[in-house]
């Protein structure tokens, strides 16, 4: 099962990098700004991903649905520049694929979706990191899960994140 989702995360990070090129290439004050929807607050600092903003309503009901976590904003000085989803095991669904020439697509499970919030016109993805944490760490999720971070801003930009606002 983890190499199906591997695979996955694989093919759409093929599919979102397709259109890196042209983000990489403009300068912070050329790319198109992406709101923080209403009832999102910002709760943690991390180096090279910024402040996280998260509507805890929404993360506790995704919790409680067993569902993948997320979107969360990733902002640095006041400029979304990224995504994040986690999910742990528990959250994916073991996925059979029945290969017979008379069924159709309900014959399988689909993988949970990520779904990506409204992004204004212009807005590439520059990379995504993909990540398992086999320990968790503290806040939402403790127990081992899967990151998935999609970043606007290139790799060099993330490696020079680190806390200098309050």
């Amino acid at each position: 099962m983890k190499k199906l989702y591997l695979v996955a995360l694989l093919a759409l990070a093929i599919l979102l990098g397709v259109s890196a090129c042209a983000q990489a290439a403009l300068t912070p004050s050329l790319r198109p700004k992406i709101a923080i929807p209403e009832g999102y607050e910002q709760f943690n600092f991390i180096s090279q991903m910024g402040w996280h903003w998260a509507n805890m309503a929404v993360i506790m009901a995704q919790s409680q649905a067993n569902e993948p976590l997320g979107p969360i904003y990733l902002v640095y000085k006041g400029e979304v520049i990224g995504l994040e989803w986690m999910w742990t095991e528990q959250m994916t669904q073991e996925v059979n694929i029945i290969i017979d020439e008379g069924l159709g697509p309900e014959a399988y499970e689909p993988l949970p979706s990520l779904v990506l919030p409204p992004l204004p016109v212009g807005v590439t993805m520059d990379h995504i990191d993909i990540g398992f944490l086999p320990r968790g760490h503290g806040g939402m999720l403790e127990e081992p899960h899967w990151h998935l971070h999609l970043y606007f801003i290139t790799e060099e930009e993330k490696a020079g994140i680190v806390l200098t606002e309050g």
